[in-house]
């Protein structure tokens, strides 16, 4: 065991050296197998670094998978105990240990104890992460044909994060010589800033249709504080609670204005090693603050499942709930399933 130590102490100290002899150039990962590689820390998220390396573009590694990595460049670091720090990494000697800070103020943490690591001085287009969705199916047996797309864009900052998110689902089934339609979309761009710990303010702004509801269209603006319960590199269980206004078009002509409280609930599962897996949900509820009785409901859950490098399969499944809507003879309650195919970019 001594032995392995002065092992890693003598790696440590080359990868000290060629730090201070590279400036900001090149960043070091050592592997609990004890390889060393080189190259440019893109980002950690979610427990896994994607780190890119000159012939072999960027891989992916687990936060469990790694002893200790550096990097020059100045970072943007949270911890799941909600520490929020702005400095460099350097190597541990200590196995899946890092020094956390500037100068000499860095402190030894534990590497599955970072939850996320962005560089602060990237480009535009390495602050951007995202998805594309897509999925169709043919029901010869009711003649319906139905079709959804959805995806994400992420734009992320110091302390905070822009994210621009959109759903569309859509059927048509022939009956005789009748076309029934339906359709749901939703298109939402949103923003939150990290006050401090676990605490952060959210925004964001959007529109809803749906025709089984008789809601031709809702704008709306909402404006909450999110408090993240627990944040590990395996899983995020968070809430939200605001204000929400709305503007509501329904099918029959009529126009309303909705003042609403929002309350929500959202718990995402992450697993890294392969087959990766991430499953995502949400409860949101809406009670109306000027019309008595009327309230909200929207759930979600959605669970994507990665055949093989950034590309994966997906499964959805969504309701929606008023218990008083605005257009007469709209129903309370919409729900739909829908598979996919998707690619993901980081």
């Amino acid at each position: 065991m001594q032995q392995t130590n002065i092992k890693y102490l003598f790696i440590t100290l080359i990868v000290l050296f060629s730090s201070l002899s590279f400036a900001q150039k090149t960043d070091t990962l050592i592997h609990i197998n004890g390889n060393v590689m080189t190259g440019e820390i893109k980002k950690l998220v979610d427990g896994i670094l994607y780190f890119k390396m000159d012939g072999m573009g960027t891989i992916s590694v687990e936060a469990e998978k790694i002893r200790t990595f550096s990097t020059r460049k100045l970072l943007q670091i949270r911890t799941k105990q909600g520490g929020l720090i702005f400095g460099q990494i350097d190597t541990c000697i200590t196995p899946q240990y890092v020094l956390v800070g500037y100068g000499v103020n860095k402190e030894k943490t534990r590497v599955k104890d970072i939850i996320e690591v962005y560089p602060i001085k990237s480009t535009f287009w390495k602050r951007i992460s995202g998805n594309f969705d897509f999925g169709i199916d043919y029901a010869k047996s009711t003649n319906m044909v139905r079709a959804n797309t959805s995806g994400m864009l992420s734009y992320r900052k110091m302390k905070s994060n822009t994210v621009l998110k959109w759903n569309t689902f859509a059927s048509a089934q022939k009956i005789d010589t009748t076309v029934l339609q339906n359709q749901k979309a939703d298109a939402m761009i949103s923003f939150k800033h990290l006050i401090k710990g676990r605490w952060l303010y959210a925004g964001a702004l959007g529109e809803n249709s749906n025709s089984e509801l008789g809601l031709d269209l809702r704008l709306f603006l909402s404006l909450t504080i999110q408090n993240d319960f627990f944040y590990t590199n395996r899983q995020h269980f968070f809430t939200q609670f605001g204000l929400n206004l709305n503007r509501e078009y329904t099918s029959d002509g009529k126009v309303t204005n909705n003042p609403e409280a929002l309350v929500s609930l959202s718990y995402d599962v992450f697993k890294h090693t392969s087959p990766k897996i991430t499953l995502t949900s949400h409860v949101e509820m809406y009670p109306n603050l000027t019309f008595n009785g009327r309230w909200r409901l929207d759930t979600g859950v959605d669970l994507k499942y990665e055949v093989f490098s950034d590309f994966y399969i997906g499964f959805k499944v969504y309701t929606n709930f008023d218990s008083k809507p605005s257009a007469l003879n709209a129903e309370k309650t919409d729900w739909g399933t829908s598979f996919s195919i998707g690619y993901s970019f980081h």
